[in-house]
C-alpha cells in the first residue's frame, strides 16, 4: 500500500515535478461530462507528492488562496508537450486528453490507459459506458460482492485491489476543499496502484502490443474527436422533414389498402403482422424472444405469404426501414456545434477486438445509400423509387475535399496471412498446447489425469483414423492416451483426424489469390468454389456472402438465413468453400481446437483476446459447473478439468449437487468422488450406456454447461459455438483493426506533409480532409503508404480503395487518371478519358 507523501497547490512545484518525473498519474475533474463542460481541478500525482490545482469553476474554497488562472494550469503542464519520453498515465484516457486538448494543453508524452490495459488482460468484465456499447452482454458476477463485473475505477479497485476508494460525491464544482483534495487523491492512488498491478500480470507481449498499437493510438482518436467534420445543417434539417414525410405517407398508404395505419408502434405491428391481421408465422428474435420486425424476416415472410399479405409487408419494411434512417439522422442534430457546424464524435478502441467504435453521436452507424440497386431499397411498389443518402449531412470544409481509403476485403486477406504463416502442423500445435497446460496443472490435477484411465472403458472408444493414411487403427493397437507413430505408415498420431489435417506446407490458396490479384476478388473465389465463372451477379454475390461467412463463423442455418435459401444449399456452398480452399478449412478446424485448449485467440500482431469460462476450464485446476439436461438434471458439479476438446470437456467429477427447482434433493449432494453415488434416485448423471469412462471421469459435452464458477467469480456459458464464433472472428477483425491503427499511425506525417488530417475511423476505413489543391498528389502518397505491409513477414497485399467528393455520401472512386505514379501516365488516362466522352456525346447526336 502507498500513501501520499505532500500535498501542493502550486503550479510551479508542478511544472517542476513534471519536468524531472519518469511515470505521473493525471485525473481531471469536470463540471460535467459534456464537450463544453470546464475545469474543476487538475490532480497529478509524482513520486508520491500530489500536486492539485483547482480553477475558478470550483464555487468554494472556504477563503483560501488556492484557486488558480487556466492560463496557469496550461503553464504548469507544459513538460507534457516537450518530454515525449514521460509515461502519463490516466484510466479513460481519451476523457481526459480531450478535456485537456479543448483546454489548449498539448499531450505528447507516452500516454498509457489503465483501463485499455485491463482490458488487454481481462475483455469480458462488462458492458463499458464508453465502449460503443459492445462489451459482454451478460457480464461477469463477482461472488464475494454479489454484483457485475465492469471497468468503473471504484469498482475495479473493490474486486481487483481490494480497495474501498472514495466514490464519487457528486457536483465536484460545490464540493467542500477538503472533500474534493480527498476524492482526487483517493482517484490518484487507486490509478497508480491499478498500473502496478496490470503490469506485474500482463505478459511481456500484451506489455509490448500496448507501447505499438494501443498507447500511440490514443492521443490520434482524441484527435478525431477534436477536430470533429464538418455538418451541412441544411442538408439536415431538410432530410429529417423529408424522411417524416415519407414514414405518413407510408404509414396513409397502408392505411388506405389496409385499413391499418403503421404509426401505432411495434406492439400493434406484431399484433397486425402475427395475429388476425395477416396471420403469418412467428418469428422469433431479440431480446425476450419477440416476434420479429427486422427486414430479412419481413422480407422471408412477404415470399411464403399471399399477395396482399406481401404488399403489407412490403410497406411495413419500408415503414421501419425509412423510421430507421430518421432515427439516426435525427440523433446528429442535437450534436451539432452551433459554434463551429461540426460534429464531435468521440472515437475509442475498447472493444474486445481492438477496433475503433464512435460514440456521442455513432458516425460509424451512418447508413450508406438507400435506393435502387443497392444492399438496402425500399421494397413496395409505390416507394420502390426513393432514394436516402444520410451520409450527404457530412461534408469537406470550404477548400477542401474529402478522400476515403478503404482497405478491400481486409477480414480475408488478414485471414489469408494468419493460415498462410502459421508455423506448425495441426497434430504439433495441439500436443504444444496440451504439454504447455500439463506443465501448468498442480501435482493433484496430474495425479488425477494419471488415474482417469483407470475408468477408461475401451469398448465405447470411437475407432482412430490416421490423418496421413487415413486407415481405421484397432483400439488394441493403441493404447489410450498414445501419441507415438501410426503402426502402418508411421507418421504422428493425435487421437483424431482434424487436429493433424493442417499440413503448414501446402500452399494456401486464399493467400494466393490475392497475390495473383485481378479487378475482383469474389468473382475469382467464385469461380474456383463453383468449378466455372458465376452464371449471373446472384451467384457471385451467394459465393461472396459465403466467404464472408466462413470469416465470421456462420454455420448453414445462419448463412442460409442470410443468403435466403435452404439450410442444404447454404450447406452445399460451405463444401464448396472447403473443396476450393482446403487449408483454410483445415486451419479454421485446428483453431477450433486450440480455442477449447486453451479458451482464447491471437491476431497476427499481437492482441490477445479470452473467453473467460472457456479459459477458466482450460486453465483452472477446480471450478464448478452448472449442468442442464433438456427437461431433467440440473446440477452444479465441482469438477477437476483433465482434457477439454472441441465437444466435451473430459473431468474428474468431485461432487455433484442437484439444484433443480423442486427436486427431492433440492440443495443436496448426490454424488462424492470418494463415497460415490449418494442418491439412489433417476439421474441421467448417473447413466453410462455407451460412455467411454465411468464415474468419477466423465465427459461433459461443452452444449450441457450453463454457467462456471471459481471461489471469486461467477461466468454465464453461452455454449462453445459461441466461443468459437468470437476468437475466430477476433483472429480476422481484431487483425483487421491491427491494420487499421498501423494505417493511422503512418499516415500522420503524410497529413502533416500535405496540411490534411484524419476525420473518422470506420473498421477498416479511413476518412481525411484535404486541401482541394492537393488531392492528387495526397491520394497517391497516403495510398503508397497504407499499402505498406502491416508487418514484416505479412505476404498478402494491402489495397486500399481510395475515393474523394465534397460529400461523405457522394465520395467517387479515383482513377488511374489521378493515382498513376508518373505524370505521362495520368495525362495519357485523362486524353483518354476525354476523347471517350466526346465520342459518346457524338453518338448520341
Amino acid at each position: 500500500m502507498i500513501r501520499v507523501r505532500k500535498t501542493h497547490f502550486d503550479p510551479t512545484r508542478l511544472r517542476h515535478a513534471l519536468g524531472r518525473a519518469d511515470r505521473v498519474v493525471i485525473d481531471l475533474e469536470t463540471t460535467g461530462l459534456g464537450r463544453h463542460d470546464r475545469i474543476v481541478a487538475v490532480g497529478v500525482l509524482a513520486d508520491r507528492d500530489a500536486h492539485i490545482l483547482l480553477t475558478a469553476e470550483h464555487g468554494d474554497l472556504s477563503g483560501l488562496p488556492y484557486r488558480v488562472d487556466p492560463a496557469r494550469i496550461a503553464w504548469a503542464l507544459e513538460p507534457l508537450a516537450t518530454r515525449p519520453e514521460l509515461v502519463v498515465v490516466f484510466h479513460n484516457a481519451v476523457f481526459d486528453l480531450g478535456v485537456l486538448g479543448r483546454a489548449g494543453v498539448e499531450v505528447r508524452a507516452r500516454v498509457h490507459d489503465t483501463l485499455k490495459l485491463l482490458k488487454l488482460l481481462d475483455p469480458d468484465r462488462g458492458v463499458e459506458k464508453d465502449d460503443g456499447g459492445v462489451g459482454s452482454r451478460m457480464p461477469r458476477l463477482d461472488r464475494r460482492f454479489s454484483e457485475p463485473l465492469n471497468y468503473r475505477l471504484k469498482d475495479v479497485a473493490r474486486t481487483l485491489l481490494v480497495l474501498q476508494a472514495q466514490d464519487y460525491p457528486g457536483g465536484v464544482a460545490r464540493l467542500p476543499f477538503d472533500r474534493l483534495v480527498r476524492y482526487l487523491k483517493s482517484d490518484l492512488l487507486v490509478t497508480e496502484l491499478l498500473y502496478r498491478y496490470l503490469q506485474q500480470r500482463l505478459a511481456a507481449d500484451d506489455r509490448d502490443y500496448n507501447e505499438r498499437l494501443v498507447a500511440p493510438v490514443t492521443p490520434l482518436l482524441v484527435g478525431l474527436t477534436l477536430t470533429g467534420v464538418q455538418a451541412d445543417s441544411a442538408f439536415l434539417a431538410a432530410e429529417v422533414d423529408r424522411l417524416r414525410n415519407l414514414l405518413a405517407a407510408i404509414s396513409a398508404a397502408h392505411a388506405e389498402r389496409f385499413a391499418q395505419p403503421l404509426d401505432v408502434g411495434d406492439v400493434a405491428l406484431r399484433r397486425w403482422i402475427y395475429g388476425p391481421g395477416l396471420g403469418c408465422r412467428v418469428i422469433s428474435s431479440g431480446k425476450g424472444r419477440l416476434p420479429s420486425l427486422k427486414a430479412e424476416d419481413l422480407v422471408r415472410l412477404a415470399g411464403e405469404g399471399s399477395p396482399a399479405a406481401k404488399d403489407s409487408l412490403a410497406l411495413i419494411h419500408d415503414y421501419k426501414l425509412a423510421q430507421g434512417l430518421l432515427t439516426r439522422l435525427a440523433a446528429l442534430e442535437r450534436h451539432v456545434d452551433p459554434a463551429t457546424g461540426r460534429i464531435h464524435s468521440t472515437f475509442n478502441d475498447l472493444q474486445a477486438t481492438g477496433r475503433v467504435s464512435s460514440t456521442r453521436p455513432n458516425l460509424q452507424q451512418v447508413a450508406g445509400e438507400v435506393g435502387p440497386g443497392r444492399k438496402k431499397q425500399f421494397r413496395s411498389e409505390r416507394f420502390r423509387g426513393v432514394s436516402v443518402r444520410s451520409r450527404n449531412v457530412l461534408v469537406a470544409s470550404p477548400g477542401h475535399r474529402l478522400v476515403a481509403f478503404d482497405i478491400a476485403q481486409a477480414d480475408i486477406r488478414v485471414l489469408a496471412h494468419a493460415v498462410e504463416s502459421f508455423p506448425l502442423s495441426g497434430g504439433e500445435h495441439i500436443a504444444a498446447l496440451q504439454e504447455e497446460r500439463g506443465r501448468r496443472q498442480k501435482r493433484a490435477v496430474k495425479h488425477y489425469r494419471r488415474r482417469m484411465w483407470e475408468h477408461f472403458r475401451p469398448e465405447n472408444r470411437q475407432p482412430i483414423r490416421c490423418p496421413a493414411c487415413g486407415e481405421t487403427i484397432d483400439r488394441s493397437i493403441v493404447p489410450p492416451g498414445h501419441r507415438g507413430p501410426c503402426p502402418k505408415c508411421g507418421r504422428p498420431l493425435t487421437g483424431g483426424a482434424e487436429e493433424a489435417e493442417f499440413d503448414p506446407s501446402r500452399p494456401c490458396e486464399l493467400a494466393e489469390d490475392f497475390r495473383r490479384g485481378g479487378t475482383d476478388f469474389y468473382s475469382t473465389a467464385a469461380e474456383r468454389m463453383l468449378g466455372r465463372p458465376p452464371r449471373d451477379k446472384t451467384e457471385r454475390d451467394h459465393m461472396k456472402q459465403t466467404v464472408l461467412g466462413i470469416v465470421n463463423g456462420m454455420g448453414a442455418a445462419a448463412l442460409a438465413k442470410r443468403l435466403g435459401v435452404t439450410a442444404a444449399v447454404a450447406a452445399g456452398y460451405l463444401a464448396a468453400f472447403g473443396r476450393a480452399y482446403p487449408q483454410v478449412t483445415a486451419y479454421t478446424r485446428l483453431m477450433h481446437h486450440a480455442f477449447a485448449v486453451t479458451g482464447r485467440a491471437r491476431t497476427f500482431a499481437g492482441r490477445t483476446r479470452r473467453s473467460t469460462a472457456q479459459w477458466w476450464m482450460a486453465r483452472r485446476s477446480v471450478v464448478d459447473l452448472f449442468v442442464s439436461y433438456r427437461g431433467a438434471d440440473k446440477l452444479w458439479l465441482r469438477v477437476v478439468p483433465l482434457r477439454p476438446g472441441r465437444h466435451t470437456l473430459t473431468c474428474w467429477v468431485l461432487r455433484a449437487v442437484d439444484v433443480r427447482r423442486g427436486s427431492p434433493n433440492e440443495g443436496q449432494e448426490i454424488y462424492h468422488h470418494k463415497v460415490g453415488r449418494i442418491s439412489q434416485a433417476p439421474y441421467r448423471f448417473f447413466g453410462e450406456s455407451g460412455l467411454v469412462f465411468r464415474l468419477p471421469v466423465r465427459n461433459v459435452a461443452w452444449r450441457l454447461i450453463r454457467r462456471v464458477r471459481t471461489p471469486r467469480e461467477e461466468a454465464v456459458y453461452e455454449g462453445f459455438d459461441k466461443v468459437r464464433r468470437q476468437l475466430f472472428n477476433h483472429i480476422a477483425q481484431g487483425g483487421t483493426a491491427d491494420v487499421a491503427k498501423t494505417m493511422m499511425l503512418r499516415a500522420e506525417p503524410v497529413c502533416r506533409a500535405f496540411g490534411a488530417g484524419p476525420l473518422i475511423q470506420i473498421h477498416d476505413e479511413l476518412v481525411f480532409e484535404v486541401p482541394a489543391r492537393r488531392l492528387g498528389r495526397f491520394a497517391r502518397r497516403m495510398k503508397r503508404t497504407l499499402e505498406e505491409p502491416p508487418a514484416p513477414d505479412f505476404r498478402v497485399p494491402i489495397v486500399v480503395e481510395p475515393k474523394a467528393g465534397e460529400r461523405f455520401g457522394e465520395l467517387a472512386g479515383l482513377g488511374p487518371e489521378t493515382l498513376s505514379p508518373y505524370w505521362i501516365q495520368r495525362v495519357y488516362h485523362r486524353l483518354r478519358g476525354w476523347i471517350r466522352r466526346v465520342w459518346r456525346v457524338r453518338r448520341r447526336a
